[in-house]
């Protein structure tokens, strides 16, 4: 039996970001708020992108933990004049149209 080559660490396909909040940045489970803090990341900490902005919030990841973290408080370190990836927009539905009596 021979033994197999470690599965590589997913690299982001969104960049890197820095934590500017001087108190540090809380990386939550969920994308809001109310979602609960996994952990404090410190100021200047650097995390990877992993996806598009929902309400604010960005998920990434912190050393191996993934989680949410509000937008506001990071910095792209890898093009500074560049932009959160937007979320694609969700088409709406036309409303049903009622007979008229």
């Amino acid at each position: 039996m021979t033994a197999s080559a470690p599965t590589p660490t997913p690299q982001a396909d969104y960049g890197q970001a820095t934590v500017t909040a001087l108190s540090g940045l809380k990386l939550r489970n969920a994308p809001h708020t109310g979602g609960s803090t996994i952990v404090t990341m410190p100021y200047g900490a650097t995390v990877a992108i992993l996806g598009t902005e929902i309400g604010g919030f960005l998920p990434v990841r912190f050393g191996e933990t993934e989680g949410y973290a509000s937008a506001s408080y990071l910095k792209r370190t890898d093009d500074a004049q560049a932009t959160w990836p937007a979320a694609t927009p969700r088409p709406t539905a036309e409303p049903t149209k009622v007979p008229q009596a």
